[in-house]
């Protein structure tokens, strides 16, 4: 009877052996995927910033070319017509002034 329990604690060590090993792996294996995930969706975050970002950069490019032909528009109304600019120019700042001014007596 002893040497009956004996082995089956022998074959229960092993038993338990063989499935430390196996969780082991497991664990392992989990890490290793987890890994690959975590890369995978940083190499997608990262390329979805450098989309973002060279949009942004176009988008910039563009918005500048379209106030710099703005600004290049302005300047030949205003040379074309400088006392007509001049008096839009005082009679906008005129009407500032008497607005501020009016916010004040309140």
């Amino acid at each position: 009877m002893a040497s009956s329990t004996e082995t089956e604690l022998e074959t229960l060590k092993a038993d338990f052996a063989a499935l430390n090993r196996t969780v082991s792996d497991l664990a392992q294996d989990v890490r290793t995927l987890l890994t690959a995930f975590v890369k995978d969706g940083e190499e997608k975050a990262r390329s979805s910033v450098d989309d973002t970002v060279e949009g942004l950069k176009e988008r910039l490019a563009e918005m500048r070319g379209r106030s710099r032909h703005y600004v290049d528009t302005a300047e030949q109304q205003i040379g074309q017509h400088p006392y007509t600019s001049l008096l839009t120019a005082f009679g906008i700042g005129f009407v500032l002034a008497k607005l501020l001014d009016l916010g004040r007596q309140r």
